[in-house]
């Protein structure tokens, strides 16, 4: 903020006096803003990506979850990489509102934009900035969600930004922001849902949320890092917790992989609720039945075979071999086909020692090949919601990832509108660096061996942009991962990648 202290003071004053800033600029405002309980409703998830630069120009620095926007950096930078003036950050986010009119409350230095619907904007100081100037907008909204873009310019000096709204109908008297943060992501006061006291946030890149404390129990969604959720209980031994997700989704998620505002042993004992997953019927003779989700039938005993195909859980399977160290087991699947499958994801009807050795341990790796996109296989799950909330009412196998479903659906069982789905393929690479380009609309996020690979356009949608990430990448199979969501009109999505050193 590289401006003389008199004209702030006139642009100040001519602004109180047209009624555009609720408050006069001071130095307390720029540093301390009035805390309070947050007003925000819907329960909030925003997504913000960092730019080293104050156009929000590619590529962004990082990407980091937030609960609210209530950030005071001072002088200093937000994270490594990004310098303490001349930075510019994005969030989108798409909370629920009911019917009405709601005050929307901005304090920022520098400048600031806000963008309903991707057509609305109800403010934009980027180029006028009115720093430690808190700025009211009155937004007319109809029940349901809305997407919330928000564009911060940092120019130089100090740099906070602050949002918060309230609807009319509650008589607001003021902007009660939240308490700030001096990072990337606030989960701080009144940003978790407001069913409990007891929260935890997301501590691991991807977090599964089962039907059940286990692992034996179906994923029904997932959750990112710095992700907050609501803690309603646990089972006996604390190793597993039932928690509550922004969008509604109530599961269990390991307690090892979350950071929890409360001890786990205060939460109550839920393993009384908690209904046994169906279990696998036993087999006999020389069988064995697919214990998870998806197996890899591979052409050698190790991982570094390749893919000849995948089996689902509950298939059955005739098991042919074994490897000496009775690691990986030679099975017949049911199409005929013979190929090898890891004994850690199967349930056999046998010991594993009366199978014959059919091949010692793995002491050498083959020679690996890479793969075309074309020649893998996608393994695609669809769900009738655009939050990848089970159950899976369709499934399909293909080639590569390239669908153009336009105004209509993927299936018969699936809307035109409001679907998600997720393809993951397990694909060889050669090392080298590939470049990742992904189109569509609406929303994708991509994953890089269950881990975040900077595309993720899954909150704030960019429809028919088409975006690019380049990734090092070392010799092996590499589990591809992308999720993708449909909101409204033209659904379509095109995934591939070149090898660029």
């Amino acid at each position: 903020m590289k401006r003389f202290i008199p004209l702030m003071v006139v642009v100040a004053l001519v602004m109180a006096l047209f009624g555009l800033a609720s408050q006069p600029t001071s130095a307390s405002n720029e540093v301390n803003p009035a805390v309070g309980a947050n007003l925000q409703s819907g329960n909030a998830s925003w997504i913000g990506d960092f730019y080293n630069n104050p156009y929000f120009i590619e590529p962004k620095v990082l990407t980091a979850n937030t609960g609210v926007i209530a950030f005071n950096w001072g002088t200093n930078s937000p994270a490594s990489g990004v310098p303490a003036d001349g930075f510019s950050v994005r969030w989108g986010a798409r909370p629920t509102f009911a019917a009405g009119t709601y005050r929307f409350y901005i304090l920022a230095d520098d400048g600031i934009a806000i963008t309903f619907d991707f057509s609305n904007t109800i403010i934009n100081t980027l180029d006028s900035p009115q720093p430690g100037v808190t700025l009211t907008r009155d937004v007319v909204l109809t029940a349901g969600v809305h997407h919330i873009q928000v564009d911060y310019r940092e120019n130089g000096t100090n740099a906070f930004v602050y949002l918060t709204w309230a609807n009319l109908a509650s008589n607001p008297t003021g902007p009660n922001f939240p308490a700030a943060s001096t990072g990337t992501s606030n989960y701080g006061t009144g940003t978790t849902p407001s069913t409990g006291s007891n929260t935890a946030v997301v501590s691991t890149n991807t977090l599964n949320v089962r039907s059940g404390p286990g692992t034996e129990f179906s994923i029904l969604t997932k959750i990112s890092r710095g992700q907050a959720v609501t803690l309603l209980g646990r089972n006996t031994n604390g190793t597993w917790a039932k928690i509550r997700t922004a969008s509604g989704v109530e599961g269990w998620v390991s307690t090892a992989l979350i950071l929890p505002n409360v001890a786990i042993s205060s939460l109550p004992d839920l393993s009384g609720s908690v209904v046994s997953p169906t279990p696998i019927p036993p087999v006999t003779g020389n069988a064995a039945t697919v214990n998870t989700g998806r197996l890899n039938v591979r052409q050698g005993p190790g991982t570094n075979f390749s893919v000849i195909t995948f089996v689902l859980r509950g298939t059955v399977l005739q098991m042919l071999g074994r490897t000496a160290d009775n690691l990986w087991i030679l099975v017949k699947i049911p199409d005929g086909r013979q190929g090898w499958v890891s004994v850690a994801y199967i349930l056999p009807g046998v010991p594993i020692g009366n199978l014959p050795i059919t091949s010692g341990p793995v002491t050498s790796l083959p020679t690996a090949t890479p793969v075309a996109p074309v020649t893998n296989v996608w393994y695609g799950e669809f769900f009738n919601n655009n939050s990848l909330a089970a159950p899976v009412v369709y499934t399909r196998s293909d080639s590569a990832v390239a669908f153009n479903w336009g105004a209509g659906s993927p299936a018969g069982n699936i809307g035109v509108d409001n679907f998600s789905a997720r393809f993951t393929s397990d694909v060889y690479f050669a090392a080298g660096t590939y470049r990742f380009t992904v189109t569509a609309d609406d929303g994708v996020r991509f994953f890089l061996d269950n881990g975040f690979a900077g595309i993720d356009t899954f909150t704030i949608t960019q429809p028919n942009v088409t975006l690019t990430v380049d990734i090092a990448i070392s010799a092996g199979y590499h589990r591809l991962q992308l999720d993708y969501r449909e909101y409204t009109s033209d659904a379509f999505l095109y995934f591939s990648w070149v090898k660029i050193a």
